[in-house]
């Protein structure tokens, strides 16, 4: 499992976003470098809940500007939102009664997440922001 790269294709070209998009790639990373470097589990707790943490931050400053653009399609986007945040609740609850599941696979999950989301989600955002800025001039 591979750490992810951050990429120009990631960028939907709104700086703020951008910004946070790159933050969260970074906690992820950290939270795959831990795991092999013998973190104890109280350690991936702490970096698992920040990332879980900052996620909300940037899904509320998303939905923030969507709303603020009049996004049309702001009540699909939001309920993937919702989504992701239920599935990986349910996953750390899992993880945390030692089910059938690793920190290793939540990782692969959320990076396949995020990447996809960013990628064929987030950068229909910037394509309207880009479509408003074009029209105004």
């Amino acid at each position: 499992m591979a750490f992810v790269k951050w990429v120009k294709d990631f960028s939907i070209g709104v700086v703020g976003i951008d910004n946070q998009h790159k933050r969260m790639v970074s906690m992820i990373n950290r939270l795959h470098k831990s795991i092999p470097a013998g973190a104890v589990d109280s350690e991936i707790d702490l970096v698992l809940k920040s990332l879980v943490d900052y996620t909300q931050y940037h899904f509320a400053a998303e939905e923030e500007l969507m709303q603020e653009i009049q996004f049309p399609d702001y009540q699909r986007h939001r309920r993937l939102h919702l989504d992701l945040t239920a599935q990986v609740t349910d996953m750390m609850v899992t993880l945390k009664h030692g089910k059938e599941l690793t920190v290793f696979e939540l990782i692969t999950f959320l990076k396949r997440w995020l990447v996809e989301h960013i990628i064929k989600e987030d950068r229909k955002i910037g394509d309207a922001i880009a479509a408003r800025v074009g029209n105004a001039l």
